[in-house]
């Protein structure tokens, strides 16, 4: 909780007048010792803008799925990963980790839909599972990774919520949240259309070239 009221108040202040700035007594204030019977999951509160760490939200969720084992669930309504993402996601499903990954058949912002496209076909080749969304726009950023860690927050995974927006996300190391998670992901892919590279091979030239484009300027997005 206290990470939550940091990262607000930094926030606040960085975009405010002196006028408005805040000091609240929490952070004046000694941070108390915590009863251990009142102790629950461990949970880290990664956010941006307030110092910037935005670097590190990314880190943490490459991080996990490096190391990942079994299982990686992904639902995010824009996904366009950098390169080190889509390493990162391949080289998980050459291990044999069952890499899926839900994103809206339709989102509000046709460049970002024509980006993403443009990056299904390796991860297909790869062995990553992708599905489209049927009922409209999907508002879920969360991933699961291996049943034991999970993250749920405002980020996509794009270049623009990486370094411009002010987005938070709150990983989470416990295996009975990162299990529900993941089986919540796995129903919403259940009920979506997976893709498949046939269905993309018949794609014409020029949105094949169109999603090269979009995915060129994915930092403008």
């Amino acid at each position: 909780m206290l990470e939550l009221v940091r990262l607000f108040v930094g926030t606040w202040n960085a975009e405010s007048g002196p006028s408005d700035r805040l000091i609240p007594p929490s952070l004046r204030a000694p941070r108390p010792t915590p009863d251990p019977a009142e102790v629950g999951s461990p949970v880290q509160i990664v956010g941006t803008r307030f110092w910037p760490r935005g670097g590190l939200m990314r880190r943490s969720f490459l991080h996990a799925v490096r190391r990942s084992t079994t299982t990686v669930a992904i639902a995010n309504p824009y996904f366009v990963p950098d390169r080190s993402m889509m390493r990162a996601l391949t080289d998980a499903a050459a291990r044999g980790v069952d890499v899926r990954v839900v994103i809206p058949r339709r989102s509000d912002v046709l460049a970002i839909d024509l980006a993403a496209r443009s990056m299904v076909a390796p991860l297909l080749r790869a062995g990553v599972r992708v599905a489209e969304w049927p009922a409209g726009m999907i508002h879920e950023k969360a991933a699961a990774v291996d049943g034991c860690w999970a993250t749920v927050g405002s980020f996509n995974l794009d270049h623009r919520s990486l370094r411009y927006n002010l987005e938070i996300t709150a990983n989470v190391f416990d295996a009975r949240f990162a299990a529900d998670l993941e089986a919540r992901i796995a129903e919403d892919f259940s009920v979506s259309s997976e893709i498949d590279l046939p269905s993309l091979r018949r794609r014409s030239f020029w949105w094949w070239l169109a999603g090269w484009l979009a995915y060129r300027l994915r930092s403008w997005l």
